[in-house]
């Protein structure tokens, strides 16, 4: 499945009011009603028969906490495909004047829930 959830106060073409959400990734755990015990997204997923999600927005790096997304990810038996998008390229292109921490910060994460399961 390719997943990109987002609120329900969502506009037309998946944008989101002014000054709502600090970004479009809602993948951490100050979402996890979409995609956890509330709206159980991954859950669902997982029982109708899906093995991995394609993930839209993720800001590895970002300081935010993925860490309970991966953890429902493993609990639905279902794998997850972290996106390279315009933000981590940007990243890593600059990386020699600030180091980019994104890559390392998703492994990271990756190899604590893969431990816990």
């Amino acid at each position: 499945f390719t997943y990109d959830p987002s609120p329900t106060d969502s506009l037309a073409g998946g944008l989101h009011p002014a000054g709502v959400y600090a970004s479009s990734d809602f993948f951490t755990e100050d979402f996890a009603p979409m995609w956890g015990a509330g709206r159980a997204d991954l859950a669902e997923m997982g029982r109708l028969g899906a093995n991995a999600v394609r993930l839209y927005s993720w800001r590895a790096g970002s300081g935010r906490n993925h860490e309970p997304f991966l953890e429902a990810a493993v609990a639905a038996d279902v794998a997850v495909a972290l996106p390279i998008d315009n933000w981590l390229v940007h990243c890593l292109s600059h990386a020699e004047a600030q180091p980019c921490q994104a890559l390392d910060a998703a492994a990271a994460i990756s190899a604590s829930v893969r431990d816990r399961k």
